[in-house]
């Protein structure tokens, strides 16, 4: 069954969009204009008009925060920085966020935070396994990591090693 959109509907999916899912907006408009609309109606008329799927959340980072990631830039991977910052400064941002937030600020980008003994991890067990199986145990070790991140450190490690 189509309906006709009136200007103070769209006006209500416009004001809501970015902020509550559809489900929720259907519910919403339901009560307010006596209508059945479902949740896949309100993701149609959204998308046809251009309005937000997803609230504009950007983090305004004070001279503090931006302070405390060039501290621990290059000391740690952006996964474990991102956690830190968010148990310090009760936030929720991303290693992408911390990752762009180093990357604008000029920030080193290099992959300076693997330990020594990291290293001597990866020297020592890269004989008859794989990067892959190497991956596995590097993980259990030390924390989680991302595989390319890790691949290029490895790459590194055992490429130095062999000069």
């Amino acid at each position: 069954m189509s309906m006709t959109y009136l200007p103070e509907h769209l006006a209500f999916v416009k004001r809501h969009s970015g902020k509550l899912k559809d489900s929720e907006i259907a519910k919403l408009f339901n009560r307010k204009f006596g209508t059945r609309i479902t949740e896949k109606a309100v993701n149609g008329v959204r998308r046809r008009l251009g309005f937000s799927l997803r609230a504009k959340s950007h983090h305004i980072y004070s001279a503090t925060e931006i302070a405390f990631i060039r501290a621990w830039s290059g000391k740690m991977p952006d996964l474990k920085l991102a956690a830190t910052f968010n148990a310090k400064f009760g936030t929720d941002v991303s290693a992408r966020a911390i990752s762009q937030v180093r990357h604008r600020n000029g920030m080193d980008l290099s992959c300076t935070f693997h330990t020594d003994a990291e290293r001597r991890f990866v020297l020592k067990r890269r004989e008859g396994l794989t990067l892959r199986e190497l991956y596995g145990k590097y993980r259990a070790r030390f924390g989680e990591i991302n595989y390319n991140t890790f691949e290029s450190f490895a790459h590194r490690t055992l490429r130095l090693e062999i000069k």
